[in-house]
């Protein structure tokens, strides 16, 4: 039999390198606006409280955190002891009514928490708190 309407089709295939390279330039564009910085918390273990005031208003408020070993961290930033001062005068958005919370674990030596509120009143803080274990507060 003799076709002469047939043709000889090409193989239909598919490009795949425009594909490849759409996909690494997302690849490389969620890489490049992701943000890696991991919260470096110290484990802090608060001691028990019978009494105390619940705060309220966390929109201003700024941490220092003491672990058992005497390390400081502000709001999660790991800092040595001579520069808490000089961060906290230099807090962004402080006002008055700027809040500082002092979260210093039970087995954290006292001169470590002496030393942490010495530094907030020199940098002119007037609102600083201890804060405990809120499971333990009689409500």
């Amino acid at each position: 039999m003799n076709f002469k309407g047939h043709q000889r089709r090409d193989e239909v295939s598919l490009d795949m390198t425009p594909l490849i390279d759409v996909v690494f330039l997302l690849l490389i564009f969620f890489m490049l606006t992701a943000s890696f910085t991991q919260a470096q918390r110290l484990k802090v273990d608060l001691p028990k409280a019978e009494q105390g005031e619940s705060l309220q208003d966390k929109s201003k408020d700024w941490t220092i955190e003491i672990d058992a070993r005497g390390n400081y961290a502000l709001n999660g930033e790991a800092l040595a002891p001579e520069q808490l001062e000089s961060r906290l005068r230099e807090l962004p958005e402080r006002t008055e009514e700027t809040v500082v919370l002092i979260r210093a674990d039970a087995k954290a030596e006292h001169q470590a928490v002496v030393q942490a509120l010495s530094a907030a009143k020199a940098a002119g803080l007037l609102h600083i708190g201890l804060a405990t274990d809120p499971s333990s507060q009689n409500e």
